[in-house]
């Protein structure tokens, strides 16, 4: 288990920060790295975020599907902002999925991106 960090009244949860911290070394290598391509950074940023948000969602609705029968009793618990109710797996292959729709949708070139 990951340690809360407190700062004053405020308490950080280390997942999400980890998670946060991520996101944003990633989004910057790859701005890095899209000035040698031809994709223009306002698209990778669009990218990115379709991909963070349907990731995001598509993990918690695959992990309510897969514990459907603990939301049974109290639905409004699906909506707990808790790190530890998500399918990672089945958020990853969402988040692909997405940004590779929506950039075939662009005109993105893929190939530029590896």
């Amino acid at each position: 288990m990951f340690p809360i960090l407190q700062l004053g009244p405020l308490a950080l949860q280390t997942p999400g920060l980890i998670l946060l911290m991520g996101i944003w070394l990633s989004l910057t290598f790859a701005e890095k790295q899209a000035k040698h391509s031809a994709i223009p950074s306002a698209q990778l940023d669009n990218l990115v975020l379709v991909g963070l948000l349907s990731g995001i969602i598509g993990a918690r609705l695959a992990f309510l599907v897969e514990h459907y029968s603990a939301f049974i009793s109290a639905p409004l618990s699906a909506f707990s902002l808790t790190t530890t109710m998500l399918n990672m797996p089945a958020g990853l292959l969402i988040a692909i999925l997405a940004m590779l729709i929506y950039g075939q949708r662009k005109k993105i070139p893929m190939d530029a991106a590896l």
